[in-house]
């Protein structure tokens, strides 16, 4: 199979997913697609949305741990060195094809994977996919959504289910449709929530989570029977990204983010 992953880009989540999918599944991974996390409005004002999400000192920690990761790109280490800095580094190292993309649905891009006759299309990002782009992969387009399925649709599934005390967290790899996080669920994996894990705990054991779950409903898609996992419907609840004072009222009942 000819697989062709969409993720967004950040140095200390994604290259490691890239990795693990790379040499551990049974296809081909012709293409990586880095897309930038949307920010609506200036510079400021969606680093005051990241303050007011993960607060002033966990964005700090943050910001340092990543530009820490970029230092053995940019002191150019040896390679298995700096093969974790950047999406771009991780597939030099793994001689995959890598491009910065920025808009999943713009004409350029559906006529590159059209000519890279792809036969699946891994979403790992925030871009809604159009009905051009859907039809293009042969077998199908996969969505990975750090979350339980259907019961966590939408934003920032992990602080969700973290702060209403889930007995578990989870993955879900889904089938794509026109709706967002709507279609026939593929492979779903579980882990327990520790006491007292964080919020940005889980999101790392998210992608470590996901990057396994990748592998298993690509190889999977093929002969797929997804009568025993649930087909999330667009009347499955959804949640937006948490406000301010939703985020404080999660701290105060005890809630750890970083």
């Amino acid at each position: 199979m000819r697989v062709y992953i969409l993720i967004f880009k950040s140095r200390l989540f994604t290259p490691a997913v890239i990795e693990h999918v790379a040499v551990s599944g049974d296809f081909e991974i012709v293409g990586v697609g880095g897309v930038a996390a949307s920010r609506a409005g200036s510079f400021r004002k969606w680093l005051s949305s990241q303050t007011g999400y993960w607060g002033v000192w966990g964005s700090f920690w943050i910001i340092a741990a990543t530009l820490i990761r970029a230092l053995p790109e940019k002191l150019r280490f040896p390679r298995p060195f700096r093969r974790l800095s950047s999406l771009r580094s991780v597939c030099g190292a793994l001689e995959i094809p890598y491009a910065d993309v920025a808009d999943v649905n713009s004409v350029g891009f559906l006529e590159t994977l059209v000519a890279l006759d792809i036969d699946v299309v891994v979403c790992f990002q925030q871009q809604l996919f159009r009905k051009e782009l859907l039809e293009i992969p042969k077998l199908g387009c996969l969505n990975v959504h750090t979350g339980i399925l259907p019961g966590y649709r939408g934003m920032k599934p992990v602080f969700w289910m973290h702060s209403r005390r889930e007995p578990e967290l989870g993955v879900s790899i889904h089938a794509m449709s026109a709706s967002l996080d709507v279609g026939p669920v593929i492979v779903q994996r579980r882990w327990r929530r520790r006491p007292h894990s964080s919020v940005l705990e889980n999101q790392f054991w998210s992608y470590r989570c996901a990057a396994q779950s990748i592998v298993e409903a690509i190889e999977k898609l093929p002969t797929s029977a997804t009568d025993s996992l649930p087909n999330v419907s667009a009347e499955s609840p959804y949640f937006k990204a948490p406000t301010k004072s939703e985020r404080d009222s999660a701290v105060r009942a005890g809630t750890r983010l970083v």
